[in-house]
């Protein structure tokens, strides 16, 4: 004969459940944002709050990342033609960014969707 277990033990367990994946810190993601020459692939992401954003170089033209509008404070990387990870941010307020290199502001454009 099997014992039944009890339903307050059922309940408890799901309840830590429930908790361990809601408390789980946001912003465990990384994503990756190329910085090509005279573009930014994609143009347009969204991701969640928390997520660390990798501007990747690639190419030889010099490029910069810098914030037009958005939430949150001044965002501006360094100019730099190396190729690499050259910047990263943690995006941590909701809202959209719009971000530009200013060398090429015309053509590379970044509209950053943060929910």
């Amino acid at each position: 004969m099997r014992k039944a277990v009890p339903v307050i033990v059922i309940l408890a367990l799901l309840g830590a459940m429930t908790l361990a994946v809601t408390s789980a810190p946001a912003g465990r993601s990384t994503t990756k944002i190329k910085v090509g020459n005279n573009f930014f692939k994609p143009e347009k992401k969204t991701i969640r709050r928390g997520t660390k954003v990798r501007f990747k170089w690639e190419g030889g033209a010099p490029h910069n990342v810098t914030k037009t509008k958005g939430p949150a404070g001044k965002i501006v990387s360094k100019t730099t033609s190396k190729s690499g990870v050259n910047f990263t941010k943690t995006f941590k307020r909701q809202g959209t960014y719009k971000l530009i290199c200013t060398i090429h502001p015309s053509q590379m454009k970044l509209k950053l969707r943060v929910k």
